[in-house]
């Protein structure tokens, strides 16, 4: 269900990207299918919406066999999944990607298994959000005056690049200080901070990051994919460390 919305939403997003002119061709996010003329941009508009749909049954689905009490959660969603252009354009884009890749799946995956909210999902969800919300970051970052000039407000053109860099820090420091403060006050495994392997990939995201010009876009054109990497193996570390403590 996850992946339908989230893909859904990327597909109706690429549609409004291009249709806004905010990815070019040539450029590093260019919607390739689109300007090789593999798919009319409307089509791509139309199957985001059709893999949308089908992420909404299965979450009816889902509901059907368990409890109708966290539909609030898939009604929110797939209002972040639809409107996510509109909010990257008025500042909104990183507090989107928070909810709907971290904050809103773990909260209801946690009631659908246990039939209960549980306030300290949130900061178990909270490292892997941020990182997750690191990569857009990073993205906006490079893409500060190419938005802009498409007419995207995004949170990194809003603050400035200093500031910016600051809050890139932030995103990637802070999960190591929240997984600690996740074992140490919620009585989990301590094997969890197998994750502090990862430090030296944030340090060094952190480095590229504080080195970029005003310009931003020549210094920093990796910088999303070296952060999904860090993402990723934060979490599959983050997995291992819950693996290694429930089996110790």
């Amino acid at each position: 269900m996850l992946v339908l919305m989230h893909a859904g939403g990327n597909m109706v997003s690429d549609y409004f990207d291009y249709k806004h002119k905010v990815d070019l061709p040539g450029g590093p996010n260019g919607v390739t299918w689109i300007f090789n003329r593999k798919f009319k941009a409307k089509t791509i508009l139309y199957y985001g919406i059709i893999v949308e749909i089908l992420g909404a049954c299965l979450g009816i689905v889902i509901l059907l066999n368990t409890s109708w009490n966290p539909i609030w959660i898939g009604i929110i969603g797939m209002l972040f999944a639809f409107c996510y252009f509109w909010f990257k354009g008025h500042w909104l884009g990183d507090f989107d990607i928070l909810c709907s890749f971290a904050l809103l799946p773990a909260i209801g995956t946690m009631y659908v298994a246990t039939g209960q909210y549980h306030p300290e999902t949130l900061l178990f969800i909270l490292p892997l959000g941020l990182l997750t919300v690191s990569i857009l970051h990073a993205n906006n970052t490079r893409d500060l005056h190419s938005d802009h000039n498409a007419g995207l407000e995004t949170l990194s053109y809003s603050m400035g690049g200093r500031i910016g860099e600051r809050v890139y820090l932030f995103e990637t420091i802070a999960p190591y200080i929240l997984t600690l403060i996740y074992c140490t006050f919620c009585h989990q495994p301590w094997t969890l901070m197998i994750v502090i392997l990862t430090l030296p990939i944030a340090i060094r995201n952190e480095k590229t990051m504080l080195a970029a010009d005003d310009n931003m876009v020549g210094q920093i054109p990796t910088l999303d994919k070296n952060s999904a990497q860090l993402q990723m193996l934060f979490g599959l570390l983050y997995a291992i460390g819950y693996f290694i403590g429930a089996a110790l």
